[in-house]
């Protein structure tokens, strides 16, 4: 995803991705590791986005998303909701509304849970990620929905165009 740039947050800053792992399997302790990330990037400015692993916590999708709210209350009551935006994935993400098994789930799938956390403020004014952010999720989504295509073959077409555009 970030190597074939078809992520709009990742592809501007693929070279200054940090990678952290955890192999905590208490949401607690999770939950500091991820306060402690949110500090680094606010301390790192070339440092935009931290991927989180965290392969042995928050397995259950139920549980992640429980996580997610109340990380997310934390990033809104400490002033940071306009700077950093946090995301899920997970193997067995399902959006709300959706099927298991309906396609667009696997734009937010992933081999364990995960935790992109991103800190807007550097790349977005550098990269115009503000104006792609918003559109990016819907039409992935789009995309993965169209039911007459083939979505194998489709998403072949695309990263060859990515990696060789005529």
């Amino acid at each position: 995803v970030v190597g074939l740039a078809l992520c709009p947050w990742a592809s501007p800053v693929k070279s200054s991705i940090r990678y952290a792992y955890t192999d905590t399997t208490h949401a607690d302790h999770l939950f500091e590791t991820l306060v402690s990330e949110i500090e680094l990037l606010e301390a790192t400015p070339t440092t935009p986005t931290t991927i989180l692993v965290h392969p042995h916590a928050l397995t259950n999708f139920d549980e992640m998303n429980a996580f997610l709210a109340e990380a997310d209350g934390y990033i809104e009551d400490s002033g940071r909701a306009d700077v950093f935006q946090l995301v899920g994935f997970h193997p067995d993400f399902q959006f709300r509304g959706e099927t298991k098994d309906d396609a667009s789930n696997w734009t937010n799938r992933s081999p364990h849970p995960m935790l992109p956390l991103h800190n807007d403020m550097p790349h977005a004014r550098s990269a115009g990620a503000e104006r792609l952010a918003p559109a990016f999720a819907e039409y992935a989504a789009r995309m993965l929905r169209f039911r007459q295509m083939d979505f194998e073959y489709a998403l072949w077409l695309m990263a060859n165009l990515c990696i060789s555009p005529r």
